[in-house]
């Protein structure tokens, strides 16, 4: 979840009542304009306020990023490094939601590599380089 250091959700509690309150940037996900977050919330009777949706996540934290709106942008963790980067006037929190539902956002990756690099230095490397970038982190 990212948005600018200078928007009002800042200045209040961080629940899912403020993540809720204010307008989301949504990504076309596989063709849906609903994913795995939007499920959760349904369960939960729950909905957000998506007033835009855009093909990709670097397009989502451009927009975040701008002045004069108060739209903020989901991606995943992997993109943070990316928005440190690009984006310093944005900022990330954690989505505000229990651990057994964000378990439900995790997005598998899997690496395929032909057997005969298997022992091979440089795939080696990259393999741990990748893994370090997507493994699984704590919840916030």
């Amino acid at each position: 979840m990212y948005l600018r250091r200078d928007h009002p959700a800042l200045q209040e509690e961080w629940n899912i009542d403020t993540f809720l309150k204010y307008s989301h940037i949504n990504i076309l996900w596989e063709k849906s304009e609903t994913w795995a977050l939007d499920d959760v919330l349904i369960e939960l009777g729950l909905t957000r306020n998506i007033v835009l949706t855009l093909a990709c996540f670097e397009q989502s934290l451009f927009v975040a990023a701008e002045p004069h709106h108060n739209m903020m942008a989901i991606a995943p963790q992997y993109c943070e490094q990316y928005a440190r980067q690009l984006h310093p006037d944005l900022v990330s929190r954690p989505i505000p939601l229990s651990d057994e539902y964000l378990d439900k956002l995790a997005i598998p990756f899997t690496l395929i590599w032909h057997k005969r690099n298997s022992h091979n230095p440089k795939i080696t490397w990259l393999r741990n380089r990748i893994k370090a970038i997507y493994q699984p982190r704590a919840h916030d």
